[in-house]
């Protein structure tokens, strides 16, 4: 198996397999970066789907919630759903010339390689296939996008039709801190505790909602 990716800020190649078929999975990686296939006639399926099954996620609230919260707290073009507009707005040819720009230069990627490998087998095949993929000179830069949630308190309501009325809250906190292990794990045991606490009051006591929750992490 192997799968590219584009992410916010990393972007390359996931590829797994059994010991008999590495040279095989990097081979694949290798195509995957330099000679990707691209058939229009084969997206055309995937993308009438999308268009087909959007309008009518659209019209549902927790669309409606969710995109109501994404505009508010980042409005960057970076962080939109996914929608009607957006697909018109898609163009086969540029993703396909976004996808070949990024992975034109791989200078200062970082390969990992985990499992059940023989060293003195995956060596020569790392050099082949890994080492002939195309760099340049000048590495990529990170460049910041501005994709954290805006700063101050904001408050923002709306309403929504629907068969069955009901009503919603979403509350999120954010700020800075130092991205540690200790961090991450008392992000865990907070949203732990905040759960408990919600569960107990908002569901047990107050019999207000069966979906109170909370989740907090660190990035």
């Amino acid at each position: 198996g192997v799968a590219p990716s584009i992410g916010s800020i990393y972007h390359g190649v996931n590829a797994s397999c059994n010991p008999k078929e590495i040279e095989t999975m990097l081979q694949l990686v290798y195509l995957s970066i330099c000679e990707p296939r691209f058939n229009e006639e084969e997206l055309a399926p995937a993308l009438a789907q999308l268009n087909a099954l959007d309008p009518n996620i659209e019209t549902q609230p927790n669309y409606a919630l969710q995109k109501a919260f994404i505009d508010v707290a980042y409005n960057n073009p970076r962080t939109e759903l996914i929608s009607s507009d957006k697909l018109t707005r898609m163009s086969f040819k540029q993703l396909e010339n976004f996808y070949r720009r990024i992975h034109s230069n791989m200078a200062q990627a970082e390969v990992v390689i985990t499992g059940n490998v023989d060293l003195a087998t995956l060596k020569p095949l790392v050099e082949k296939y890994i080492g002939s993929l195309p760099v340049s000179k000048k590495p990529l830069n990170f460049i910041d996008h501005n994709l954290e949630t805006k700063p101050g308190e904001i408050k923002h309501s709306f309403e929504f039709p629907m068969s069955t009325a009901k009503c919603s809250n979403l509350l999120c906190y954010s700020g800075n801190l130092p991205y540690t292990p200790e961090n991450e794990v008392l992000a865990e045991a907070f949203s732990y505790i905040l759960n408990l606490i919600y569960t107990e009051t908002v569901r047990e006591d107050a019999g207000g909602t069966y979906g109170v929750g909370a989740y907090a992490s660190t990035s």
